[in-house]
């Protein structure tokens, strides 16, 4: 299938907010906090499926539809969203040949503990051995608080 280069340029700039919202509801589905917005995801999601389909009307992106039982909650929801939401992106990422290239992100890092980065490379081991004995004696201080 041929496409112009003005749609496959409406295409590519589709790919953007659809990754966002993809990692945006993959995050929120780590944190819990889906809640109250199944229906905003889906909302989102069918705009930006239909905006996809006013492009290309293939019918890979009109079966990108919801298969929800009557009474989902909003995980299921927001989960079958970001099913459908990394299939369309798969799809245009394929179409226009621009896969992982623009503000590809696959990786959702979550602190829950402090996180602590010493870069001791050029002291010795007696000065890392103390650094970190003090890291792990703050570490349990703050356990026992």
């Amino acid at each position: 299938m041929s496409i112009s280069s003005e749609d496959l340029r409406a295409l590519i700039r589709l790919t953007i907010p659809l990754r966002k919202f993809c990692f945006d509801i993959e995050k929120a589905l780590h944190l819990e906090l889906y809640h109250g917005n199944g229906r905003l995801y889906m909302r989102t999601f069918k705009g930006l499926r239909d905006k996809c389909l006013s492009v290309n009307d293939d019918p890979y992106i009109s079966a990108l539809d919801f298969d929800l039982p009557d009474k989902a909650g909003d995980r299921e929801i927001a989960s079958q969203v970001l099913l459908l939401a990394n299939q369309l992106l798969s799809y245009l990422e394929a179409e226009t040949g621009i896969s992982g290239i623009v503000g590809a992100t696959n990786s959702i890092e979550i602190q829950t503990a402090p996180y602590v980065i010493v870069n001791a490379s050029k002291t010795s081991e007696e000065n890392q051995r103390r650094v970190m004995e003090t890291v792990n004696r703050l570490l349990n201080e703050e356990d026992e608080h």
